[in-house]
């Protein structure tokens, strides 16, 4: 064993019979506020070390967290919860979902000094991401990032997520985000905002295994969706239509015994999913236009992701591309904003200039070519 390593196991095992003390170390730091704030320095020191959970510390930490007014404070309270909170927390559930419901509301409607306080805030709070294991503040994280005022990159979150954690825990937060995006009770956009930010990320990072078992489960549910007449929910299931053809060649012969297929009890999947998204070019509907748009746009990607994965023959191919209805597009009209007028550009009065000059300085390199040409000659 290396002394690097033997170290590291020692210092793992301190920080354990420490942390494994806190019934008796607690009751010296609840001894004043100051004394508080040192408990937070103890554990902060030593949580990541060891990977403790022990209940006693979480009841402690929530209790904190839950008598503490400064927002900054709380975010780093609430980083030692998330470290510390591991499924199942039947013990702790009545608690945390208290704690989480007063710190949803606080996120949502806080006002801060600056624009720049407010990004560094929220940042602060989802860097925790990558380390969650819990299903109670996965959901947490999935509500509170759908309503934030700003827009975070959450690719490199959700990167270091996917290489942390089992393929268990990547399983729950697919299925936290399909139940979350599928419900109707919570506003579109924000539900669209998971849709268009996580679901893509998170869809292309998971093992095929994982993505594989998470469209046998969820199979069903889809096909179910697709006979409403739900625009808000078509859009996540054409969603979910182009990651799975993106990963999976659903129809093809190198998948003729398709787990998702055999889940769904349905051999003709693959053609029921596109006629799916070649009929909403068909649909006329009373909501916006834009949503209407939207909806038709993601029925695009869905029916280009089915036709490039899965379908090679020219025939097909052709359908991406030409879509009339009584002689007339139903294809480009319904995913372009046609009462727009786009304006492309184009500054031909500058290429003539730049091109002149481009031949000028070709016509003296010929001149000097030919003229040491000749100098060789004479000579």
């Amino acid at each position: 064993m290396t002394e690097a390593k033997s170290y590291k196991l020692h210092y793992e095992l301190v920080s354990r019979v420490l942390l494994d003390k806190w019934c008796v170390l607690k009751t010296f730091f609840e001894n004043s506020s100051e004394y508080k704030h040192l408990g937070i320095d103890f554990l902060n020191l030593l949580i990541p070390i060891c990977k403790s959970q022990a209940p006693e510390i979480n009841i402690w930490l929530i209790h904190y967290f839950q008598t503490e007014n400064d927002f900054n404070n709380k975010l780093d309270v609430f980083h030692l919860i998330v470290q510390t909170t591991i499924d199942p927390v039947e013990d702790l559930r009545a608690n945390l979902e208290s704690m989480l419901t007063d710190f949803s509301r606080d996120v949502i409607s806080y006002t801060p000094i600056s624009a720049n306080k407010e990004l560094h805030i929220f940042h602060k709070m989802v860097t925790n991401i990558p380390i969650i294991r819990s299903t109670i503040i996965m959901k947490f994280f999935i509500e509170v990032y759908s309503a934030l005022p700003i827009d975070i990159d959450m690719s490199p979150l959700l990167v270091r997520f996917v290489n942390n954690n089992s393929e268990v825990l990547q399983q729950t937060f697919l299925h936290s985000i399909y139940e979350y995006c599928c419900n109707d009770s919570t506003a579109f956009d924000n539900r669209y905002r998971i849709i268009k930010n996580i679901v893509p990320l998170l869809f292309k990072l998971c093992d095929l295994a994982i993505l594989e078992k998470f469209y046998e489960g969820h199979i069903c549910d889809m096909l179910k969706c697709k006979g409403s007449l739900n625009i808000n929910m078509h859009i996540f299931q054409y969603v979910l239509i182009e990651l799975l053809f993106l990963r999976i060649s659903i129809g093809t012969p190198e998948r003729q015994d398709c787990p998702i297929a055999i889940a769904a009890d349905n051999p003709k999947l693959l053609h029921d999913f596109l006629k799916f998204t070649l009929d909403a070019f068909k649909n006329v509907s009373t909501e916006s236009n834009e949503l209407v748009r939207l909806y038709k746009c993601h029925a695009y990607n869905a029916l280009a992701s089915i036709i490039g994965n899965s379908l090679k023959t020219e025939n097909v191919y052709d359908k991406l591309f030409i879509r009339h209805e009584a002689s007339k597009d139903i294809l480009w009209s319904g995913i372009i904003d046609t009462s727009k007028v786009y304006d492309f550009p184009i500054t031909f009065e500058s290429i003539p200039s730049r091109r002149k000059v481009l031949l000028s300085i070709r016509d003296e390199i010929r001149a000097d070519q030919k003229k040491a040409r000749e100098r060789s000659l004479c000579r």
